[in-house]
């Protein structure tokens, strides 16, 4: 399980024992949003507006992008973790005015 906080953190979690078995550090402001996909990346969205990419296992940012003003309440992979979906951001492929769809 992950979970995104206000210590600006984003934290996996053993469902089993309820224990913090990793924690990734990277954001600058509260983490509003994060998702997950079954090969061990993890998406953040945040309040300092920036979209960030994780590998979790090894604790190592793999992209960050950041939009001019707005925070980002709202990040989704899809279903195959092919795609990403994101309230708001610059940068992305196919912007829909109120979200952004990453290849």
């Amino acid at each position: 399980m992950i979970s995104g906080s206000w210590d600006n953190t984003i934290r996996k979690w053993n469902i089993a024992t309820g224990e913090c078995v990793n924690t990734l550090e990277g954001h600058s402001y509260w983490v509003s949003s994060v998702s997950s996909h079954n090969s061990g990346i993890v998406c953040s969205g945040s309040a300092d507006n920036t979209v960030r990419i994780w590998d979790s296992d090894a604790k190592v940012i793999n992209k960050t992008t950041k939009g001019p003003e707005y925070d980002v309440y709202h990040v989704r992979f899809n279903a195959t973790g092919t795609r990403l979906l994101s309230d708001y951001s610059t940068g992305c492929t196919d912007f829909h005015g109120d979200y952004c769809v990453w290849n």
